[in-house]
């Protein structure tokens, strides 16, 4: 927008939604390779929960995450003019958005599993940016309870 490159591209023949379109999946893309990498280290390591018995769900939540996180961060970047100051803010929206809203689910959970679900579920349709990073805290949180409870790791999936 800033440098009206869209404009140039219309009048070489190129049509407004083959743009945005193009776009998105080089973005999608791009994140795609970052999610692939972290389950391959995660499954590598055996990073628990993740790289365990967990790893399925882990990447049915990165599937959902990369579109959902790179049409939000989208929307975000309408709020700026400049795409300097877009570059600068935007990231730290999205640790805010993500990490104030686990912490306090993390804070009703050590109080109340059930409320904390209740109040899980509506932060991950409110919030893209909270759905991984909420959805990994339950995992987490139950790993290490059946853990506790059994004196062992988990051997299936978890639930959430």
């Amino acid at each position: 927008r800033e440098a009206g490159v869209r404009h140039v591209l219309y009048m070489g023949g190129l049509r407004v939604p083959v743009y945005y379109i193009g776009t998105l999946t080089h973005d999608m893309a791009c994140y795609y390779v970052s999610a692939i990498l972290s389950v391959i280290l995660a499954a590598a390591f055996g990073t628990q929960p993740i790289g365990g018995n967990g790893v399925g769900i882990f990447i049915l939540l990165l599937i959902e995450f990369v579109p959902a996180m790179t049409l939000f961060a989208y929307l975000l970047s309408f709020l700026f003019s400049k795409a300097e100051t877009a570059y600068r803010i935007v990231p730290n929206m999205l640790v805010f958005l993500s990490i104030l809203p686990n912490i306090a689910v993390q804070i009703v959970l050590s109080q109340s599993e059930s409320t904390a679900k209740i109040i899980h579920s509506v932060l991950s349709v409110l919030s893209p940016s909270y759905g991984l990073v909420g959805s990994m805290t339950f995992m987490n949180y139950h790993y290490a309870l059946e853990k506790v409870e059994t004196g062992h790791p988990p051997t299936r999936p978890y639930e959430g």
